[in-house]
């Protein structure tokens, strides 16, 4: 299997799509709780970022989570479906997390305030 048709069989969860297969690695999708999250794959690193529930997509929005891209920009799908999984996941999980004791993440300072 090539590397462009790894693409067609690797599936994203957090109903995502796979934008640009190649120079820059490209997925967008929505968390459960309709927020947009894109995630970016070129020149090194790769970044994770998630819009706000109104936000028609998350380009251009708040980076969550960041790290070196060793592929420079080819990154495999399974390479990358794993980083958006994990990543999301812990998004996720945080935000449940936060409903269940009534705490809030400050949207300024990114500090979780107390219930």
């Amino acid at each position: 299997m090539s590397p462009a048709d790894e693409f067609d069989v690797v599936k994203l969860r957090h109903n995502g799509e796979w934008g640009c297969t190649g120079c820059p690695v490209e997925a967008e999708g929505r968390l459960a709780d309709g927020r947009p999250w894109y995630f970016r794959a070129r020149s090194g690193g790769w970044a994770l970022s998630i819009g706000g529930p109104d936000d028609e997509d998350a380009v251009c929005k708040p980076t969550v989570a960041q790290g070196d891209d060793p592929f420079w920009g080819w990154m495999p799908a399974k390479h990358a479906a794993a980083l958006i999984h994990a990543q999301l996941d812990v998004v996720a999980d945080e935000r449940g997390r936060l409903r269940k004791t009534g705490q809030k993440r400050c949207k300024a300072t990114g500090k979780v305030e107390p219930a």
